[in-house]
């Protein structure tokens, strides 16, 4: 309920057919949502995630991460509050 679907009905329809896929049985579960979905919202990141970063710090930041784990991505992704699976989409879109 607190997530905003910026996506839209798109969005909304990529989620449900994701969980359709992931679930098991007849009923759908939090577990079966992308990890994203799954994370309990934080007031505070909710208004880091508002604040538009500069493309260099937030690329810094990930470059950050990664040496603050030696490398290992789940853990750099944890430090920064992101699921992996949006890590690695900012790590691609950064070129890192």
């Amino acid at each position: 309920m607190d997530y905003q679907w910026p996506g839209n009905i798109r969005e909304l329809q990529n989620v449900v057919e994701y969980a359709c896929v992931v679930g098991q049985g007849s009923d759908l579960y939090l577990a079966d949502l992308p990890p994203e979905f799954r994370e309990a919202k934080n007031p505070a990141r909710q208004i880091q995630e508002k604040s538009v970063l500069p493309v260099v710090e937030e690329a810094d930041l990930i470059r950050q991460a990664l040496k603050q784990s030696h490398g290992r991505v789940s853990l750099a992704a944890e430090i920064l509050g992101l699921s992996r699976a949006t890590f690695w989409r900012k790590r691609k879109h950064y070129g890192i």
